[in-house]
């Protein structure tokens, strides 16, 4: 029944259109005709007289003319008819807020001795009579829900389940508006719930990028227990939004399939493995990340090269960071100098410094001197008298900098 009043409500606007139309095409054979036989009467043409010695393109022009006039009267009332309705509507919208927000908050607050459900209910069930009073309802537990974790996010879920939403959720899956689709996708991820998996899958796969993009993120959301595996085959268009909603919800799972992301032949998705394995610490997958780091795809290149710093720890590892220095972006040999200050290693640290400093730009020669001098000063002192102007200069900037 929801659905069906969604798709009248859909078809309104379509059919106000049609009725507008027919009385234009109306118009235009009445006021040819002297009169006009309706049900058995004859209703006179007020205007026959003027229109009747007018020429067939004056005649096209003025019921243009009575047709925009027509149209004009209905969106004047039209306007006045919808401020009115909204400005009303907005104080009884913000009035439903606050109720809403006091029936929640008034549960939250309460011990879990005194908690009662079926109290909650009973408090709830005057501001669920309407699709939009749910709407709103589930919207407010939603930020709650998004906001917090443990026992507060957890309870938010609960009270979902209590309330028994699914006759909204599912009329809104199938409505005709994309707005109410995007609504449905946004809860069935938040709260999740698995059982809208089947609408969460077919729009993963929808022509409309929108309802593609809410439907991966919330079936990442929904499906926790998911390796992630799914994504190595996945063919649509991923946006760096769903890379970064994607990171966040599945940052902290023990069950992400890194060596399907990693085989993946979709650049992003590869990315995203790196970026997990990453914030994981996946020792275990340094030796993919380092072929990984001379990936053909930029994205790819720059995040096998964060995850090895992230996981640089021995010797070797920053060797082959300093090895690969004049392959990285200026944001990443930034990073590297930063990170080698952590290498046990320090002659090779030294080494490397001294390099950047003779060989690199002047903003290069700042940053690798500001280093040497939190390691020992007499290193960078040795630079005061160098023959090249950029590294005076550079000792100078960084001096100043300091004193």
């Amino acid at each position: 029944m929801r659905t069906i009043s969604l798709y009248l409500k859909f078809l309104f606007s379509r059919l106000i259109f049609i009725i507008a139309l027919c009385l234009a095409v109306f118009l235009f054979f009445f006021l040819k005709q002297k009169e006009f036989i309706l049900f058995n009467y004859s209703i006179g043409n007020p205007l026959y007289s003027i229109i009747e010695q007018s020429p067939s393109w004056l005649y096209v022009v003025q019921v243009l003319i009575v047709i925009f006039l027509l149209l004009i009267v209905a969106e004047l009332i039209s306007i006045v008819l919808v401020t009115t309705r909204r400005s009303s509507a907005e104080k009884k919208n913000q009035l439903l807020h606050e109720r809403i927000r006091e029936v929640i908050f008034n549960y939250l607050i309460q011990d879990n001795k005194t908690r009662d459900i079926n109290d909650f209910r009973i408090k709830a069930q005057p501001y669920l009579k309407s699709n939009h009073a749910q709407r709103v309802f589930i919207n407010e537990l939603r930020k709650i829900l998004i906001l917090t974790k443990g026992e507060v996010h957890e309870t938010c879920i609960y009270l979902y389940d209590a309330l028994h939403f699914d006759p909204l959720i599912k009329s809104h899956f199938h409505s005709p508006y994309l707005r109410n689709k995007l609504f449905a996708l946004k809860t069935a991820g938040d709260f999740q719930l698995t059982k809208y998996n089947r609408y969460l899958v077919r729009y993963m796969h929808s022509k409309n990028e929108m309802l593609r993009s809410e439907a991966l993120q919330a079936y990442v959301k929904a499906n926790s227990d998911n390796d992630l595996s799914f994504l190595s085959d996945y063919q649509e268009k991923i946006s760096l939004w769903d890379f970064n909603i994607i990171i966040n919800a599945a940052k902290d799972r023990t069950n992400i399939n890194f060596s399907a992301l990693l085989k993946s032949h979709n650049p992003l998705i590869k990315s995203l493995g790196l970026r997990l394995a990453n914030l994981q610490k996946k020792e275990e997958l340094k030796p993919i990340i380092f072929k990984l780091m001379n990936d053909a795809d930029p994205m790819v290149k720059e995040e096998a090269y964060l995850a090895f710093m992230a996981l640089a720890k021995e010797k070797n590892d920053y060797l082959t960071l300093m090895y690969q220095f004049s392959c990285m972006t200026k944001n990443l040999q930034n990073k590297v100098i930063n990170l080698l200050i952590n290498n046990e290693d320090k002659t090779s640290s030294y080494n490397f410094f001294e390099w950047i400093i003779e060989n690199k730009p002047l903003e290069m020669k700042i940053r690798a001197m500001s280093k040497l001098l939190t390691m020992d000063m007499n290193l960078v002192l040795k630079y005061k008298n160098h023959p090249d102007e950029n590294i005076r200069k550079a000792l100078r900037q960084l001096m100043d900098f300091y004193l």
